[in-house]
């Protein structure tokens, strides 16, 4: 019995949880994302995706469902998504989503800012 690969991230009060398994082909970032050094958060997290990248299924999900973000998570975040469309832009069958939770204005205006700032598509949802 071989081992699934995975990656994870548990959340804390001011860090999103990241979770993705092989098998489900998503990858979640969920919760709320204020850290004290954004960089220094997100950056593990960037440097999986472009060293997993041959690991990371076709048609792997993408999906941001964050209840709150402050400014540096914002560039943080950025450099994230920019990171994962430019994969894409390279061939990657891959899929972003930005989840919006309730009518939640801030971040809907968050998800369309990113999205004017990437070169892939990034799908919004509200739920």
């Amino acid at each position: 019995m071989s081992m699934e690969k995975k990656y994870q991230v548990q959340g804390t009060a001011s860090t999103p949880t990241v979770d993705y398994h092989v098998s489900s082909g998503l990858c979640t970032i969920v919760g709320v994302s204020t850290p004290v050094d954004s960089m220094d958060f997100y950056h593990p997290i960037i440097q999986w995706v472009v060293d997993a990248q041959n690991e990371i299924v076709t048609g792997t999900k993408f999906e941001f469902q964050l209840n709150y973000f402050n400014s540096s998570s914002m560039k943080a975040l950025l450099w994230l998504i920019q990171q994962i469309s430019d994969l894409i832009q390279e061939g990657k069958q891959w899929h972003l989503v930005w989840v919006v939770l309730e009518d939640d204005e801030f971040m809907l205006e968050g998800g369309e800012a990113i999205q004017t700032l990437i070169d892939s598509p990034m799908e919004i949802v509200s739920r």
